[in-house]
């Protein structure tokens, strides 16, 4: 046994790691001695853990019944009644049925890739019986960055490129599923999405065979625009197993490995492992966790809280220019996140902030190769970020004291679509695998990103992240993860929060709250059934279905008819006269409508449903019903949205955070309300309320940097000072002058710490040369 476990350590888990560089488009070790690498005793014990689960997987992979069995004996001690209760409940869960699945909840900076990898070498040596267990072992990967670590892990792994294979579209999927190669990396970013490769072709051969995926990082953003979310590649790698036909058709079980530092109630309840009951109720965990809260103890990773800096830019808000007489109040729209997060004068506002901070304190991180990334709202903003920080930035660099950041690029990436520049031309050219060498490969420098790279980018060197959008829960966590990476000499990491009332700072506290310890889920989906239900009664009972249905379905049933728009435009001129002849009603319906596929997505392959609650007919009816809704009803036929202005004053404030809200109570059946929220709105109490709470945020501004000017003016009034200021302007050499105004700031923070308050000095101890820069530049003006 002992020589067994030394061949498996030697074998799989101990590597030389070498750097890795392209040579005519090939990927080559460089021939250097290089460093071992071995796993840490966490990073061994789970992956040793997921090849333990797989041996039980495979005892047991016949006997349907194996998870009630376990739960049985765990209920021991239970009455006959209640345990008979859980049973049935453990039976209407989906999970581990078709696919067998495996979550794991790993910080990011953990080492998932290292982990996939001594995985993948394992599982492609697996035999029973003197046969290999599983036919395939794919590798899924989403992000350029995470295939290229892929690529670099397999060299440095010793596995030679014929040992493994790319499916990047449907064809080359096929071809490695009939191929001898084993191992198959499998590149989402070239397919768009799951369900393009997993057809019912597909499936059919999956049937046959044994696969196992790993899944680097489950979630991704949605799409590349302001409104992206976080999607999850488990939810949709599962889905086509979950399908009747192929459950029929299967005789052996494919495992699904995923790994993440934010798993959610859902894909816990639908993925994860059975916990417990804890008032009689059933929790989900992860299979095996190793916690942001314990990377950050660890010191394997930094706390991305520690040093969350609000900068709030005050904005004014008026009526529209030129309202039409006749309008109502109810009529106006109110002000749109992208009035304020795409206003020209305020990204060129933050722009300047940007850059400054870029060459006097975050170029200067890292024993000067510290890097960042802006995030920021949509693509429109990134290419005026990029335009207005350049502008900045090359300003800045002309000065003596900064020349040598006048090489740091300042990239921008994104999904480029056909009504914005492609990213490509605004970098000079450079596809975005080139962005990203560049990138690595250069001293410093700036990334400005919209949704891509929030989440999986793994840059060491990233010490800033600048934010100007407003992230919250998964995307939070995933997002904040870009800078708290360790690397020598790097000491700490720092987040500039520029969203609209700095939301982000109270956003980021909950995000952690949640995510930075093992998740434990005790989502519901049998009261959201219950809902479902009466959703169901409702919409089946509703006037919209009892006078429209019959119309729509005499259209569905004609297979010619039912996929041709204009075969259903009589019956769209029809509903659209009924919706505006009852809005409170249509309302009602709408309301219902939305909730009852938003539970059905929710809850569906959770739990068992019976098929009456996704009848396709009954479903793409409502479907329609919503469409022509929401058209009816779209923003654009309002009018005129209030104003937005930027009032040139941007700086740090202090936020106040709060505990996290409870969790919402149990789901009530919705309803609708009417059409722009009823009766009229008093929209010049809402923009005086807005214009108040932006008179706060100015005063705010006007007060941390009265008390900068404060300091400064104490700087030069100390003999300590008078002394700096003729340093500088007698050029002396920049290290004496940051040591001599460190001291200086020191003591003055020794004397006033009770009369100026902690936060003052909180949000500048670590800005300390950026403020000496800042008063050389008044001792500069001062001699001019």
């Amino acid at each position: 046994m002992a020589s067994f476990l030394l061949k498996k350590k030697i074998l799989y888990y101990n590597f030389i790691e070498r750097d890795v560089y392209v040579n005519n488009g090939v990927k080559e070790v460089k021939n250097e001695a290089g460093h071992l690498i071995s796993p840490r005793p966490k990073q061994k014990f789970g992956t040793d853990k997921i090849m333990t689960k797989i041996d039980e997987f495979l005892a047991h992979e016949q006997e349907p019944d194996y998870f009630e069995k376990l739960l049985e004996k765990q209920l021991a001690g239970i009455n006959d009644t209640r345990k008979k209760e859980l049973i049935e409940k453990r039976k209407a869960y989906s999970n581990n049925k078709n696919v067998y699945s495996l979550l794991m909840q790993y910080a990011a900076g953990f080492g998932k890739s290292n982990i996939i990898g001594w995985s993948a070498l394992q599982l492609k040596d697996l035999r029973r019986n003197g046969e290999y267990v599983y036919d395939k072992i794919m590798i899924v990967v989403d992000r350029l960055q995470l295939r290229s670590q892929i690529d670099s892990l397999m060299l440095n792994m010793n596995i030679d490129n014929r040992m493994y294979m790319e499916a990047t579209n449907k064809k080359t999927f096929q071809a490695a599923l009939s191929s001898d190669t084993r191992l198959v990396i499998v590149n989402l970013q070239k397919f768009g999405a799951v369900r393009e490769m997993m057809d019912v072709e597909v499936l059919q051969k999956l049937a046959k065979m044994r696969i196992v995926f790993l899944i680097d990082e489950i979630h991704r953003s949605n799409s590349g625009d302001q409104h992206e979310e976080m999607v999850s590649i488990f939810d949709e790698l599962q889905s086509p197993f979950d399908n009747a036909a192929y459950a029929m058709a299967s005789t052996k079980k494919n495992l699904i490995i995923g790994f993440t530092a934010t798993p959610n109630d859902h894909a816990l309840a639908r993925f994860g492992e059975f916990s417990g009951y804890a008032e009689s109720e059933k929790l989900w965990r992860p299979f095996d966790s190793y916690t942001m809260q314990e990377a950050i103890d660890d010191g394997f990773i930094l706390n991305p809280l520690k040093n969350i800096v609000p900068v709030a830019s005050k904005m004014l808000f008026d009526l529209p220019a030129n309202p039409l007489k006749g309008f109502t109040e109810k009529e106006f729209k109110d002000a749109q996140k992208k009035q304020i997060y795409e206003n020209r004068e305020r990204i060129d506002a933050i722009a300047r902030y940007v850059a400054d901070l870029l060459v006097k304190d975050v170029y200067r991180q890292i024993r000067g190769t510290g890097k960042a990334m802006l995030a920021v709202y949509s693509i429109k903003s990134a290419i005026a970020y990029q335009s207005a920080v350049t502008k900045y930035f090359n300003a800045l660099v002309q000065e003596p004291k900064y020349v040598r950041y006048a090489d740091a690029p300042i990239h921008v990436v994104y999904s480029s679509n056909q009504d914005e520049q492609s990213a490509t031309g605004l970098n000079g050219g450079l596809t975005e695998e080139k962005v990203l060498e560049s990138f690595a490969l250069k001293k410093n420098g700036l990334m400005i990103v919209v949704a891509k790279l929030q989440t999986g980018f793994d840059e060491k060197k990233l010490h800033t992240l600048f934010l100007d959008k407003e992230i919250k829960g998964i995307s939070a966590i995933q997002t904040i993860s870009r800078v708290n990476r360790t690397a020598k000499h790097k000491n700490d990491c720092k987040i500039v929060d520029f969203s609209y009332n700095n939301v982000n700072v109270q956003n980021i506290k909950d995000a952690f709250e949640h995510f930075s310890d093992v998740v434990i889920s005790d989502f519901d989906p049998f009261s959201d059934k219950k809902v479902l239900d009466i959703l169901l009664i409702d919409l089946k009972k509703s006037d919209t279905f009892n006078k429209f249905f019959a119309v729509f379905m005499a259209i569905y049933k004609d297979a010619v008819k039912r996929n041709d728009p204009e075969s259903y435009l009589d019956f769209e001129s029809s509903l659209k006269k009924y919706i505006d002849a009852n809005p409170q009603r249509t309302a009602d319906t709408k309301a219902k409508a939305a909730q009852y596929f938003t539970i059905l997505n929710r809850i569906e392959y959770v739990i068992e449903l019976n098929s009456r609650y996704s009848e396709p007919s009954f479903l793409f009816f409502w479907r329609k019903f919503n469409i022509l809704y929401n058209m009816m009803h779209r923003s654009d036929d309002v009018k005129d949205p209030i104003e937005v202005y930027f009032d040139n004053q941007i700086g740090i404030i202090e936020v106040t955070t709060y505990d996290p809200k409870p969790k919402p109570k149990p789901l009530n059946v919705a309803e609708g309300a009417p059409p722009y929220g009823g009766g009229q709105f008093d929209i010049l109490a809402i923009i005086a309320a807005r214009n108040e709470q932006e008179a706060k945020t100015g005063a705010l501004i006007q007060d941390f940097e009265s008390k900068i000017l404060n300091f400064f003016c104490y700087v030069r009034n100390t003999n300590e000072g008078e002394r700096l200021i003729v340093k500088i302007r007698s050029h002396v050499s920049e290290a004496e002058i940051y040591d001599d105004f460190a001291k200086i700031y020191r003591r003055y923070k020794a004397l006033n710490r009770q009369i100026i308050g902690d936060y003052f000095f909180k949000e500048t101890e670590d800005l300390v040369d950026k403020l000496s820069d800042d008063f050389e530049v008044t001792v500069r003006n001062a001699n001019e």
